[in-house]
């Protein structure tokens, strides 16, 4: 009796630590998903932050233009790069995710059948100035093109999101 409780202790024990264990490890192998797992809980926790303010003062106004900038300090850990980065992408938009895919065609190291160049590039032309340019940009400069064109292509076909 008291060993089938040992192995069922066990099997439960497994059934709660593999999961956590092969997410932990999946984690740790793409450092886009990470990051942006970890971006989006900084961009809400600035955006709710921004909007008390609003809120809490009379002449303030919310804009998502510092809730950008905070966002991009944080990440580059340094202001003046911060801004270059922002001013660069305000710039750009949507077209940076376009040349990150034009240099790195091939993201996952597979012929990627793209379904209609033309829709791809025009949505991604339709991006506007977001977080998401700026994880991308901060994912090049961290991990290299190829990370950022995974990540690029990822916001086309929402995988793995």
């Amino acid at each position: 009796m008291v060993i089938i409780m040992w192995i069922i202790v066990i099997i439960l024990l497994l059934y709660i630590i593999i999961p956590k264990l092969n997410r932990y490890l999946y984690l740790r192998k793409n450092p886009r998903i990470k990051a942006s797992i970890l971006a989006e809980k900084l961009y809400n926790s600035l955006y709710f932050e921004e909007k008390e303010r609003s809120e809490n003062f009379k002449d303030y106004v919310f804009n998502t233009d510092n809730i950008n900038l905070q966002f991009a300090i944080v990440l580059y850990r340094v202001e003046d790069k911060a801004i270059e980065v922002i001013d660069m992408l305000k710039d750009m938009n949507g077209e940076y995710l376009i040349q990150l895919l034009e240099l790195e065609p091939n993201p996952y190291g597979k012929v990627i059948e793209y379904p209609e160049n033309i829709l791809i590039k025009a949505k991604l032309s339709m991006v506007e100035y977001t977080p998401q340019l700026i994880l991308a940009k901060w994912l090049e400069d961290n991990f290299g093109r190829k990370e950022a064109a995974k990540y690029a292509y990822d916001l086309i076909t929402n995988y793995p999101y």
